[in-house]
């Protein structure tokens, strides 16, 4: 008697059973690296290509494992590229097209999640070359910090940022009204559209032991997680967190493995993917020796090391 099940149902309903556990060997059984993928992928895509009549080439499928991982990572590897393969079929054939392409597979992608891929058309390009005189259009000063923005996400639409990694990560830091929040806003709508691009979260709500709960779920509550759901509906955009410095240790620790890895597992062991957002932080933590910095006429940036 061979018993199949997914980790989440496992967990919940299989592993309390102590009696069912001592009648079976549990094996748990990994999930097969890029490699692997592509080998079974292999022998996958005959019987598609002879069912669909469309053509893959190679770097299509390349192309597919590697969307998967990046912007698919809380599903399955091969499921993720099998989907993503299907749809580009569907898409190709209505194009009265016989070839599917790389170029194929990122169409699907950003119709999927809104992410823009593929080629840089002349609007994006214009956005991307003026990002800074955009949001000066907003901003008065801070050139430091929009420069930094503007580099991370032309890094990212150009595809040589690490992939496993959020498109940047910043931390704001500076008394009240210099304009910390109003440069995350700017940002958002010059670049994904709209302010709504925005997902907010006030760190000092979350300053409790259970902060962490809060926010990836409780598996005894069956509850899910504000940061969770928030990342699973708007996959791409800005994570704002204010007031960074209020919250707990244990949830400065869970962004950094965020900062790292470019995702967290919730309350069910199901990955969340953090990978196509921009995440910035903001700190009134030491605002005293800028302040004091800037009203004795000192040398602010000479003074950054100190004050971070």
């Amino acid at each position: 008697i061979v018993g199949v099940s997914d980790l989440p149902q496992y967990h919940e309903i299989l592993e309390p059973n102590q009696t069912l556990k001592t009648r079976f060997e549990t094996l748990f059984v990994k999930e097969g690296d890029e490699k692997q993928v592509l080998r079974i992928l292999e022998e996958e895509i005959l019987s598609l290509e002879y069912r669909e009549g469309v053509f893959f080439t190679y770097p299509a499928i390349l192309e597919a494992i590697h969307s998967a991982r990046q912007y698919f990572a809380e599903e399955s590897l091969f499921g993720a590229s099998v989907d993503l393969l299907i749809d580009a079929t569907a898409f190709v054939k209505e194009q009265g097209r016989t070839v599917l392409f790389a170029e194929d597979i990122l169409s699907i992608v950003k119709t999927k999640t809104g992410i823009p891929t593929g080629t840089i058309d002349e609007i994006e390009k214009d956005k991307l070359q003026n990002l800074e005189k955009h949001l000066h259009e907003r901003i008065v000063g801070q050139n430091e910090a929009i420069d930094s923005m503007s580099d991370a996400l032309r890094r990212a639409r150009s595809g040589i940022t690490n992939p496993n990694r959020p498109i940047g990560s910043f931390l704001f830091l500076g008394p009240t009204g210099v304009g910390k929040t109003e440069t995350t806003k700017a940002l958002a709508e010059v670049f994904f559209g709209a302010e709504a691009h925005i997902l907010r979260l006030d760190m000092s709500e979350y300053s409790s032991y259970d902060s962490v709960p809060k926010l990836i779920g409780s598996f005894e509550g069956k509850q899910s997680g504000v940061l969770s759901s928030m990342l699973r509906e708007h996959s791409y955009g800005v994570l704002l967190l204010d007031e960074f410095e209020k919250t707990t240790k244990e949830v400065m620790n869970l962004f950094l493995q965020i900062l790292d890895e470019g995702f967290f597992s919730d309350m069910s062991g199901k990955r969340v993917n953090a990978r196509n957002l921009i995440i910035i932080a903001t700190s009134n933590a030491g605002s005293d020796l800028i302040w004091d910095s800037v009203k004795s006429g000192g040398d602010l940036a000479g003074n950054k090391d100190k004050i971070i």
